[in-house]
């Protein structure tokens, strides 16, 4: 049975000891790194390893997400404290499952001493990381894993009870009662899967709150979520109490739809995610909140877990919760949450 290790305490601001992951050499706390630039398609850092130095391979989601930028972050600041090489890839996008596969396989050939992948799709993914483990490679995941459990660990949000704090939230804001437009973002990944169950089930305890669509995804595409936004709205002739969008590209498609609808501040919007986009719709209004959440601490934790294999402990499949917060325009500010959403 997967085991749930909650890093942080009951603030809800995603200040965690890293410590808390009980490794022979424990995750110390650093300064926040500089924030990455996002190249358009295949993003690597520290390819150079003809120093010697032993090297790690990450194999994250999309070159271009902010999300995965500062998951980047987390790793390299954690690989150059364990003085380790790092080299981090990206697909140019979520719907390159077939390019994240052959950069693992090509990861692989590389022979590293440790592994981390992000999936893209917990079902097309396992078979490839059953290859990391036939190989000895120890083998961590970040924001999700395969369906068959062949990471050593997997550092994540706890995503259904992320999803159901965002529903109280925004089943509060529109006083227990209306209608809900949930999109997703993809089908097929665990996260995104957790985060629909979480909001769905959150929802069933208000009677007069009602969840207009099934399942809904805009193949991570922000034109799309934003096109899809647009079709209800119209054919609901604006009849809606609040839209969520379930991570950074459907939610900001939702409220790019709202706000060219001239809708600000009628329909309540919130989601998941908080980058630049997403905090600027936030000062202005337009988004109510959004749940942050950790992907530096992420990437940063992912490295010392494979240290930690390596220095000989057993993992165990563990799943360890990263954190969340909603971020609302009121506490945006704080230090606290930005030290989270602006490392």
């Amino acid at each position: 049975m997967k085991r749930i290790f909650t890093l942080l305490l009951a603030t809800s601001l995603l200040i965690g000891a890293l410590s808390a992951c009980g490794s022979s050499n424990p995750a110390p706390e650093t300064e926040p790194a500089e924030e990455q630039s996002v190249q358009e398609e295949t993003e690597t850092l520290d390819t150079d390893t003809s120093t010697g130095k032993e090297t790690i391979y990450a194999v994250f989601k999309d070159a271009s997400s902010v999300f995965f930028a500062q998951m980047g972050a987390g790793a390299k600041a954690a690989a150059e404290e364990l003085g380790y090489e790092i080299v981090i890839q990206n697909p140019a996008s979520e719907a390159e499952i077939d390019k994240q596969i052959s950069m693992v396989e090509s990861a692989i050939e590389a022979e590293p001493i440790g592994m981390i992948v992000s999936c893209i799709s917990s079902d097309a993914l396992i078979n490839s990381l059953a290859a990391v483990k036939e190989a000895g490679i120890p083998l961590t995941c970040t924001d999700a894993g395969d369906n068959e459990e062949h990471y050593d660990a997997l550092y994540m949000t706890d995503c259904y009870q992320a999803a159901w704090d965002l529903c109280e939230f925004t089943c509060e804001l529109i006083d227990y009662k209306g209608s809900i437009y949930l999109l997703n973002a993809v089908a097929g990944v665990q996260s995104c899967e957790q985060r629909e169950q979480g909001f769905r089930e959150c929802a069933k305890q208000y009677p007069e709150v009602e969840i207009i669509n099934e399942w809904q995804d805009c193949d991570n595409d922000k034109t799309m979520a934003a096109n899809m936004t647009l079709d209800m709205l119209t054919a609901r002739d604006d009849d809606i109490s609040a839209i969520v969008g379930l991570n950074e590209n459907a939610l900001m498609g939702v409220a790019t739809a709202v706000d060219e609808r001239g809708l600000d501040g009628e329909i309540v919007i919130t989601g998941v995610d908080c980058s630049e986009d997403v905090q600027a719709y936030i000062r202005q209004g337009v988004i109510n909140g959004s749940s942050s959440q950790d992907p530096y601490k992420m990437g940063y934790l992912a490295v010392y877990g494979i240290q930690q294999i390596l220095d000989g402990e057993d993992l165990n499949h563990q799943v360890i919760d990263t954190g969340c917060a909603i971020v609302t325009k009121e506490n945006i500010d704080n230090p606290e949450i930005q030290a989270v959403i602006n490392p």
